[in-house]
């Protein structure tokens, strides 16, 4: 996998203010939307550097360096497995299952885990 890097480009005589995203793959450079904030221009900008390259399956997880932006890509959660892991915590919560005192309680590691992929 690799890793895009989106930077801003101010605008000249010729262009409006642009961000371009970059890997090793290729490269794309958009207009800059002046209804989205800086953030959501450099994603918007990445999403669309892998809708390009066709890397499909795929979510962004981003955030701001001193000059730039960077996303990592992981892979989506596949939604069976996420209500699955719902399913479990509501089971656990109803039935008020605790753990013995060695063994970790599954409802925080569900919920954890669900917050992780924002379910």
């Amino acid at each position: 996998m690799q890793a895009i890097e989106t930077k801003y480009l101010s605008p000249t005589n010729a262009q409006s203010s642009r961000i371009k995203a970059t890997c090793e793959g290729g490269s794309i450079t958009l207009s800059w939307e002046h209804g989205l904030d800086a953030f959501e221009n450099h994603k918007r900008v990445a999403e669309a550097l892998l809708k390009k390259l066709n890397w499909n399956g795929l979510e962004l997880i981003g955030g701001g360096l001193k000059n730039s932006y960077v996303f990592v890509l992981v892979k989506k959660p596949k939604p069976c497995l996420v209500e699955a892991a719902k399913e479990a915590l509501a089971f656990f919560s109803s039935h008020n299952i605790r753990p013995n005192s060695e063994e970790k309680d599954p409802r925080k590691s569900l919920k954890a885990a669900l917050e992780s992929v924002g379910a």
